[in-house]
């Protein structure tokens, strides 16, 4: 069951209390955490994680690419229409920190590959032209290993990271491993099942006075046929 947290404090700066547990953390369990943040609230950790020497290439990609610099390539203006922006602001800090060669670690994996719509998008361009400049290797994938991140520092298994997270509007739930997430996936299946089921038979059920008439007609066109056949016999 996820726990509910009653006692939020809107007074209290939440980003800066997730950056205060952070700050003692490996760069693992930064990129562990940034996975899960809800960026509406979370600028300010994305911003810290970001700025970090430490930073892992693969988390500053997954920043980067989470401020949608797709969206900012197609409209139409300069850097500075978008400068109020805090995703544009963010974006750009990445963008400058990998050009300058700021991340130099490149321990952790990410699948994403943004390579064949960062090719459809820039041909979609006028001119076909990145005012970016997005370096290839920014554009992934990133090989490497799974971030390390001990049990005890897990956010399902850390209270306080939890609670950091639910002030920042993540509900992180439970772990996939726990036999109460278990539980609740082998409930979606079988309601999943009872669901495909049910529309079987809603289906049939609805087909049922159709075929009834259906009967109903065949059998009368069938008497009404061998009363004309007989009678033409006779």
């Amino acid at each position: 069951m996820s726990v509910a947290y009653d006692d939020f404090d809107d007074d209290r700066d939440h980003s800066q209390a997730m950056i205060d547990w952070l700050k003692d953390k490996s760069p693992d369990v930064w990129f562990d955490v940034a996975q899960s943040l809800n960026w509406d609230n979370a600028m300010g950790v994305l911003d810290w994680i970001v700025s970090q020497p430490q930073c892992d290439r693969a988390n500053a990609a997954l920043v980067f690419w989470g401020c949608d610099p797709f969206y900012y390539l197609r409209t139409p203006g300069s850097e500075t229409d978008h400068i109020s922006s805090e995703g544009f602001a963010l974006l750009d800090k990445v963008l400058r920190n990998w050009k300058a060669g700021f991340y130099k670690r490149a321990e952790l994996a990410s699948e994403d590959d943004w390579r064949k719509r960062y090719r459809d998008v820039v041909a979609s361009l006028p001119n076909q032209h990145d005012r970016f400049a997005i370096p290839r290797d920014l554009l992934g994938p990133f090989h490497g290993r799974k971030p390390n991140v001990p049990k005890h520092l897990s956010k399902y298994h850390d209270p306080e990271l939890r609670k950091l997270f639910w002030n920042l509007g993540t509900d992180i739930g439970h772990d996939p491993d726990s036999k109460e997430a278990r539980r609740i996936e082998l409930r979606l299946q079988r309601n999943a099942v009872m669901a495909f089921w049910g529309d079987i038979f809603g289906f049939w059920l609805r087909c049922v006075p159709w075929l009834a008439a259906f009967a109903v007609l065949a059998i009368g066109g069938a008497f009404v046929l061998r009363y004309l056949v007989k009678g033409l016999v006779f």
